[in-house]
């Protein structure tokens, strides 16, 4: 499948803060997208990432998104980027209404959020590992639930290590908190 990622990380750094750097904010990587990824990569999934930090305007993201060929979306978002979490996924639902978005992280497992706008799957906990259930659930026709609490992963020896190419990783390490 086709998997492509959103990261709606903009909320505090700003639109085309990428490009800009030096601060945490926007050069932070997601490590539970990242673990995700390495988990569908190994499986043999396309993943790519859609970077909001790395847009002038929600325009050019709106511009971007209705080009790309995806099969499934995924998002992950603290509170706060959850305001950006939903204009990300309104628009990616505009122009693919058919493609199911799946939604987690730490301000969905921690208000234990049963629906989020536009989004089709919410996750709850460490949804390294329960992601691919849900895609393999996709790839055979079978139903997935609205609200999945995924387990805690017990062995982290059992996860690939996490895919940090899917953001740009260079960039986290120069930040000033890991000089």
């Amino acid at each position: 499948m086709r998997i492509l990622f959103l990261w709606p990380g903009a909320a505090i750094p700003g639109f085309a803060s990428l490009k800009i750097g030096g601060s945490n904010e926007a050069t932070y990587i997601n490590h539970g997208l990242c673990s995700i990824s390495a988990v569908l990569k190994k499986e043999g999934h396309e993943c790519w990432l859609v970077d909001l930090r790395g847009f002038q305007s929600w325009e050019h993201y709106e511009q971007v998104i209705q080009d790309q060929k995806l099969d499934l979306a995924i998002i992950g978002f603290m509170s706060c980027d959850a305001v950006f979490a939903e204009k990300m996924c309104a628009l990616t639902k505009k122009h693919h209404p058919n493609i199911p978005i799946i939604a987690g992280g730490v301000h969905l497992s921690v208000t234990k959020a049963e629906s989020f706008p536009n989004v089709d799957h919410v996750v709850w906990g460490e949804g390294d590992l329960e992601v691919l259930d849900i895609v393999r659930k996709y790839e055979n026709n079978e139903s997935v639930p609205m609200q999945i609490q995924a387990p805690p992963v017990l062995n982290l020896d059992a996860l690939p290590f996490e895919d940090r190419g899917l953001f740009n990783n260079a960039m986290e390490t120069e930040t000033p908190l890991l000089p």
